[in-house]
C-alpha cells in the first residue's frame, strides 16, 4: 500500500503502529537533518530517549559506541543516511526501512541483502 505522509511525525506514528517490534531496525533517511528529526520523534513517541540512535558523520559518538548500543539492544533502532552502506555486517537486523529513494541496485543490495 502506498501512502503519502504530510510530515515526519505522521510517518513515525504510522511506523510505530505497524512495526510491533522495532528491535534491531535500521532506517535509511535522505539526509542528516531528517536522521536527527526521525530519531528524536521515535524516541519521543516511544517514551524512551534510547530507543533510536542517529548514525551519521556529525554525531559525537564513535561508530563503535553506536554499533555496540545497537548490538546489545540498548538502542533498538539505528537511523542513518549512508554510513551503513557497506563494510558493516549486522545479521541481527530484523527490519530495514528505506525512508529515502535508493535507485542503485548495488546500494540497495548492500543495505538490505544478507
Amino acid at each position: 500500500m502506498l501512502r503519502r505522509y504530510n510530515s515526519n511525525d505522521e510517518l513515525v506514528l504510522d511506523l510505530l503502529e505497524r512495526v510491533e517490534k522495532l528491535d534491531h531496525t535500521i532506517i535509511f533517511c535522505p539526509n542528516i537533518e531528517i536522521v536527527d528529526q526521525v530519531t528524536e520523534l521515535i524516541n519521543f513517541y516511544a517514551g524512551d530517549e534510547n530507543t533510536a540512535i542517529p548514525f551519521h558523520s556529525k554525531i559525537d559518538e564513535a561508530d563503535d559506541s553506536v554499533l555496540a548500543k545497537y548490538n546489545s539492544g540498548q538502542s533498538k533502532v539505528i537511523v542513518a543516511v549512508g554510513k551503513l552502506n557497506e563494510g558493516i555486517d549486522m545479521p541481527q537486523t530484523n527490519n530495514v526501512i528505506f525512508w529515502r529513494e535508493t535507485e542503485s541496485p548495488t546500494i540497495f543490495q548492500q543495505q538490505f541483502g544478507r
